[in-house]
């Protein structure tokens, strides 16, 4: 069967059209994401105190939008009211618990990664945490402490979706961790968690 010229231009502008669709690259959407909010953070004493977070990161999804993963440029935690006077904490991490250590008299973070890369950068430590202390009113990285393992996340990390405008409350917080199914290294700082990068299973 023989096809008329218009046939054979419609034919070849199908082709064409799939041609286009099947070069488009297969990393699928990407975008820089900003999110601001306050929390309220629980301290072993019982009490509470307010901080403000900031974060910047980069999402990107595969085109079938199974593959969704998240790359922190740069992370940011604020004291305000009583402890306003206290320094800045910034690392392209996420900050998942914060405490004051009382034994030392220092404020202490604890912060781990969704990202391989990031994790390599940073010396890809096996648990997958880094720690950081307040020490002569400087925020300063070391070594995974006792004080630090076995406690749980008392920072929000679910910032991937949208972050409620008001403050973010104690209970808001736990009743987010209590509706998903998070993995187990961000719900707290735990020795036998691994990282999910193939060198760590090594």
């Amino acid at each position: 069967m023989k096809m008329s010229t218009s046939q054979r231009k419609h034919l070849s502008k199908l082709l064409l059209i799939g041609l286009a669709a099947a070069l488009v690259p297969l990393s699928g959407c990407t975008g820089d994401v900003q999110r601001s909010w306050s929390e309220e953070v629980g301290l072993d004493d019982g009490s509470t105190i307010t901080v403000n977070r900031r974060v910047e990161y980069r999402e990107s999804n595969s085109l079938t939008g199974d593959a969704y993963s998240t790359t922190v440029r740069e992370s940011t935690l604020e004291f305000t009211e009583n402890n306003a006077n206290l320094p800045k904490w910034a690392a392209p991490l996420m900050p998942i618990l914060l405490y004051l250590d009382n034994a030392h008299g220092e404020w202490v973070i604890v912060a781990t990664t969704t990202n391989c890369d990031t994790w390599r950068e940073h010396g890809s430590p096996k648990p997958p945490y880094w720690e950081f202390r307040l020490v002569d009113s400087q925020w300063q990285a070391s070594k995974l402490s006792e004080s630090s393992i076995g406690r749980k996340s008392n920072l929000f990390f679910n910032y991937a979706s949208d972050v409620p405008e008001s403050r973010l409350s104690t209970e808001m917080k736990r009743q987010v961790i209590a509706s998903n199914d998070f993995e187990r290294d961000f719900l707290g700082v735990y020795v036998d968690v691994r990282s999910n990068c193939i060198e760590a299973r090594r």
